[in-house]
This record gives structure tokens, sequence and C-alpha cells, in this order.
């Protein structure tokens, strides 16, 4: 027997950190506040050497590394990936360039 999803209620069972990262996204890039403070994100990161793991996986690299995997879309655009599918150490050059929670969550409150 199947059970059915109110996406509603799943929204709202969700941190409202996590509803602002995911509504950021939805946003043109021009409006998106990690689009334009990309420098900033990236000037507060560390390197983090790929692993196999997470090859075609940003969400796995996101829960391994800050347990959110829902950050995952920061994660593309700092290290210049456009899509999970180009998520792979070819592309990435074999470090991760992954900003602090501290400021990811910064820019959410400015």
């Amino acid at each position: 027997m199947s059970t059915a999803v109110n996406l509603e209620i799943e929204m709202l069972r969700k941190p409202e950190t996590i509803r602002e990262i995911e509504l950021e996204f939805t946003k043109n890039i021009f409006e998106n506040r990690f689009f334009k403070n990309k420098s900033y994100l990236i000037s507060n990161s560390k390197s983090i050497a790929f692993e196999s793991t997470w090859n075609l996986n940003p969400q796995q690299f996101c829960l391994d590394t800050y347990d959110i995997y829902e950050i995952y879309p920061i994660i593309l655009l700092v290290n210049n990936v456009n899509s999970m599918f180009e998520f792979k150490v070819e592309n990435i050059t074999n470090k991760i360039i992954a900003p602090t929670i501290y400021t990811i969550f910064n820019l959410l409150l400015s």
C-alpha cells in the first residue's frame, strides 16, 4: 500500500533556513544572495579532497561535511558545476571548495 505525501506539510517541517536556501535558488541569479556573494563564499571556504563516494552525489558531500544535504546548490555554485551530473573529480580538479556553514547562514541573515 502506498503512502501519499503532502508537499506543503513537508515544506513546513523543514527548518526555516533550509526553506530560505531553497527559495534563493528559485530566484533570478542576479537576485540570488548566494550568486551575488559568490566571492565572499569562496573567500570563506576550505578545500576538501574529493572522495570517490561523492562522485555525482553532492548531497552526500554536504551530508558528510555539514550534516545538511539540502545546501548542495551552494556547493555546485561555488565550484562552478552546473548540475549534480557534473559533480565529478575531473570537473572539480580534485578539491571541493566548501564554504563554512557560518558563512552560508550569515548570507541568509543579510
